[in-house]
């Protein structure tokens, strides 16, 4: 995952639907990275949701992002028309094997971005716990600080935090739901028993 800001570039938006839900993603037209994927049924949450969380990022950095909506997505640049395909494949219940797009934090502390690197790697249809995931980034007793990894990933799906569960192995909490992480996390596992 690339990291390096480029402050106040403007950023180019997509509205995405599917069956499970409906998707919005946020790319830096120079690149082509995916930097935002936020999840909700209805477009207005994901618009409003998207002002707030780059609202913060800006207060916290010092340097705003223009937002624009690119219209329709099947007119983008090739690379980003073929990611929001990837994406709709997602939020279909469908498989988006890796890469899937190239990807740019711009949210998140260090470990935070140390433990979305590693739910990047849960392949599909499998969990993690916190405590395992934990574990795996060097920080065994953080399970805590690894749920709330989860609840500030603002890169949905690509950043599978869908895939994290309690020791209990209950589906938990999931910031766009958790009945659609109930949805994601079935269809994930029938996709991988066919």
């Amino acid at each position: 995952m690339n990291t390096t800001p480029h402050a106040g570039e403007p950023l180019t938006y997509y509205l995405l639907d599917g069956p499970l839900t409906s998707a919005l993603a946020a790319f830096r037209p120079s690149t082509g990275a995916l930097v935002y994927l936020g999840l909700a049924r209805d477009k207005a949450k994901l618009r409003k949701a998207l002002a707030r969380d780059f609202a913060q990022l800006a207060r916290r950095s010092g340097s705003a992002h223009p937002l624009r909506h690119g219209g329709d997505p099947r007119n983008a640049p090739a690379g980003v028309a073929a990611a929001c395909e990837a994406i709709v494949a997602l939020i279909s219940g469908g498989d988006a094997s890796p890469p899937l797009v190239p990807t740019e934090y711009l949210f998140g502390t260090p470990f935070q971005r140390r433990v979305w690197d590693a739910m990047a790697r849960i392949p599909r249809g499998e969990t993690r716990t916190y405590g395992a995931l934990a574990a795996e980034v060097g920080r065994p007793r953080a399970a805590r600080a690894v749920g709330q990894a989860c609840g500030a990933n603002q890169l949905a799906l690509v950043v599978p935090c869908h895939r994290v569960l309690p020791v209990g192995g209950t589906p938990g909490a999931f910031r766009w739901g958790a009945a659609l992480k109930q949805q994601l996390l079935s269809a994930e596992r029938a996709g991988k028993a066919a």
